[in-house]
């Protein structure tokens, strides 16, 4: 896994933060018998995701943040972190070395990146400043 400064969500706390997105808000009860998990399991989960600006916790139920307002970078990079390893780990096994990539800006791509440091002779251009710094130790 990449390691980040963050804490990478696990696979039931990443659906929880999906189901909240799609649906907007749910109660705690609902996640309770959706997820099928304990009190206190929940509410360690949407402490994690309501300090990481995620979620908005409300008594007896838990909303998605506002569609209107950006996402920080902090809840972005590690909101789906696992995925995004996978997709970092098929993409760099296709890949040979002396390619020539153009690395655009996301979080994901910056999970990319860190996959890439083992590669050798890239030539990567890239409007990314997260991803020059990753580079930098290369």
């Amino acid at each position: 896994m990449i390691e980040t400064a963050f804490t990478a969500l696990n696979k039931r706390q990443t659906a929880l933060a999906d189901l909240l997105h799609k649906k907007g808000f749910i109660t705690i009860d609902e996640l309770l018998e959706y997820f099928g998990i304990t009190p206190q399991t929940i509410r360690r989960d949407l402490n994690l995701l309501a300090s990481s600006g995620i979620i908005i916790r409300h008594h007896g139920r838990v909303e998605s943040s506002s569609t209107t307002e950006n996402t920080s970078y902090q809840s972005l990079n590690i909101l789906n972190l696992a995925a995004k390893g996978s997709i970092a780990g098929e993409l760099v096994k296709t890949l040979l070395n002396t390619v020539a990539l153009f690395i655009n800006i996301g979080t994901t791509t910056e999970t990319i990146t860190h996959a890439l440091l083992n590669h050798k002779a890239l030539n990567i251009v890239k409007n990314n400043i997260h991803v020059a710094t990753i580079l930098l130790a290369k």
